[in-house]
């Protein structure tokens, strides 16, 4: 019976299909969705499935929706199809049993650019997407190889009459809106098991942060297989380096006009006791060693003057430095010096 669906699905093929001008409207109630232009490309010559859909707009309850395109290439049930037709084939074979890493089709890319959402409330809302990209390179399905997300330009009002303390801080602050924009990376090698990451999120008038991490000795399969058991699949993981970057745009810069108005002082005044308090209670939590000395000092000048701080920490041991070397460290300034420090600032 699998086979029989398989060679069903598989037996057919649309080379391109081209519609445009699509119009689904309610006339009673005004409620409408129009595409422009929307075009199919079936696989065809070992190339995967393109979708791609250029000028959508909407109006439904209040709000008003455009999106300018969305775009889906190189997916591709192949791999699937190829699995199932081995699996089914198999006298012993039993589709239940068989590895479900064996069943993740070829990913591809997915685009969406220009999108905003406008509504009737009150006050009125103007938010939006300029642009998010999913890469997902696993050219013969299973495992991915890699794993990229990027977006930019994810903007918005924020909202007055929250109760959260964050929003009312951010509000008290002088910020109206946000607009943010970021990228994750996942590089992968299951063979190896080796797992990096790179993450970035900015906030335009804000900041940006930035966190990568080069992991070994992690069980991909695992992971992949059973997300829920994430913690258990990074146990026995170690950490071979890490690097964090901040960089101040203006929010850093905000908090301390807002409290030097507060306490009636001058911004350098207290930049000044900021860097000192911090740099008082950083030698007490991380101690006096070589490294916690440089952290120290590279902290507290960020805080008297933020600008961008970046920290490299490599593990001295080849093999890396444990995770669970972290939990059980008695002190900070042990961990601290299972690593060899880098630290630049501008």
């Amino acid at each position: 019976m699998a086979l029989d669906i398989v060679d069903l699905f598989s037996g057919f093929a649309i080379a391109t299909s081209d519609a445009t001008q699509i119009r689904i409207e309610d006339k009673k109630s005004g409620e409408y969705a129009r595409i422009n232009h929307i075009v199919y490309q079936g696989e065809v010559s070992g190339k995967g499935q393109h979708i791609r859909m250029d000028g959508f707009e909407g109006a439904f309850e209040g709000s008003r929706v455009r999106i300018g395109s969305v775009e889906q290439s190189g997916f591709s049930f192949n791999p699937v199809y190829t699995s199932v037709r081995a699996t089914a084939s198999n006298p012993n074979g039993k589709l239940s049993e068989a590895d479900p890493l064996s069943f993740v089709p070829v990913i591809g890319k997915f685009e969406v650019r220009d999108v905003t959402i406008d509504t009737t409330d009150v006050p009125p809302v103007h938010a939006g997407l300029r642009s998010m990209v999913l890469s997902v390179d696993n050219p013969t399905g299973g495992i991915p190889k890699s794993i990229d997300l990027a977006f930019d330009g994810l903007f918005g009002p924020i909202p007055s009459d929250s109760n959260e303390p964050s929003i009312d801080n951010l509000i008290a602050l002088g910020y109206r809106d946000v607009s943010l924009s970021g990228t994750l990376k996942l590089a992968i090698d299951e063979k190896a098991k080796m797992f990096k990451t790179e993450a970035l999120i900015s906030g335009e008038n804000m900041g940006a942060i930035g966190v990568t991490t080069n992991l070994i000795n992690v069980p991909v399969d695992l992971l992949m297989r059973n997300p829920s058991a994430a913690l258990i699949a990074f146990a026995g993981a170690r950490v071979k380096d890490l690097s964090v970057t901040i960089e101040n745009r203006g929010l850093a810069d905000r908090l301390i006009d807002q409290d030097a108005i507060k306490t009636k002082r001058s911004p350098q005044e207290v930049r000044k006791n900021y860097a000192a308090a911090a740099s008082a209670s950083l030698q007490v939590y991380l101690g006096m060693s070589p490294n916690a000395k440089a952290l120290t000092q590279a902290l507290a000048k960020f805080i008297d003057k933020p600008a961008r701080l970046s920290i490299t920490a490599r593990s001295k041991n080849p093999d890396g430095v444990a995770l669970a070397e972290g939990a059980t460290a008695e002190n900070p300034a042990q961990l601290l010096e299972a690593f060899d420090l880098m630290i630049s600032q501008n």
